[in-house]
C-alpha cells in the first residue's frame, strides 16, 4: 500500500487532533492532579499542625512515608481498573504516563533517603514535580500547569523567606495550586468543549 505524504496543513491537523485527543484522555486522568494536589495538601497541612500545636513535632514528618505510598497504591489501583477498559492510549498519554512514573518514583526515592543523608526535600521534591508539571503543561499545551510548573520551581526559593516550621503549609498550598487547580480547569473545560 502506498503512502502518500500530508501536506503542511494536514500534519498541522493531525498533531492538533492528537493534542486534542490526548487532552480528552487526561481530563479523564485530571483524577491525578486533583488527587495529589489534595492529598499532599491536607499531608502538608497535617505535618504542620503536628510541628506547631502538638508535643510531638519529632514524629509529625512520619506522615510522609504513610501517604505518598498509600496514595500511589490507591492511583495505581485506579489506573489499573481503567486500563482494562480503556482500548486506545495515545504516544502522549503513554510519555506523560511513564514521565509520571519515573519522577514519582524519583520524588518518593528522594523523600525516603532524606531520613538517612542531609538532603532538604522541601527544596528537592517541588523541583521535581515542577519538571513533571512543565513538560506537561509544555505537551499538552496548557498554560495553567505550566504556571503550576513555575510556581513549584519557584517554592524553595519563597520557604527561605519564611520561618522554617511554615514552610511545610506553604508546600502544600503550592502543590495544591499547581496540580489540583489545573486538574479541575482541566476537567472542566474539557466537559464544557464536548
Amino acid at each position: 500500500m502506498k503512502k502518500t505524504p500530508l501536506s503542511p496543513e494536514q500534519q498541522l491537523e493531525l498533531i492538533e487532533k492528537t493534542i486534542y485527543k490526548a487532552k480528552e484522555n487526561l481530563s479523564n486522568y485530571s483524577f491525578d492532579f486533583v488527587f495529589w494536589g489534595w492529598l499532599i495538601f491536607l499531608t502538608a497541612s497535617l505535618n504542620f499542625i503536628g510541628l506547631k500545636f502538638t508535643p510531638f513535632e519529632e514524629y509529625s514528618y512520619l506522615i510522609w512515608a504513610v501517604t505518598p505510598l498509600l496514595g500511589g497504591l490507591y492511583t495505581a489501583n485506579y489506573h489499573t481498573k481503567r486500563a482494562r477498559k480503556k482500548t486506545t492510549v495515545t504516544h502522549l498519554e503513554f510519555f506523560l504516563g511513564k514521565l509520571w512514573i519515573v519522577l514519582g518514583s524519583v520524588m518518593i526515592l528522594s523523600g525516603f533517603f532524606s531520613f538517612f543523608i542531609e538532603l532538604k526535600p522541601l527544596l528537592l521534591i517541588p523541583l521535581i514535580a515542577g519538571i513533571g508539571a512543565l513538560v506537561s503543561g509544555f505537551v499538552l499545551r496548557f498554560r495553567l500547569l505550566v504556571l503550576g510548573g513555575l510556581l513549584l520551581f519557584i517554592n524553595p526559593l519563597l520557604s527561605q523567606l519564611l520561618p522554617p516550621d511554615w514552610n511545610m503549609l506553604l508546600y502544600g498550598v503550592v502543590v495544591f495550586m499547581a496540580f489540583a487547580v489545573p486538574g479541575y480547569v482541566l476537567k472542566n473545560n474539557f466537559n464544557e468543549a464536548s
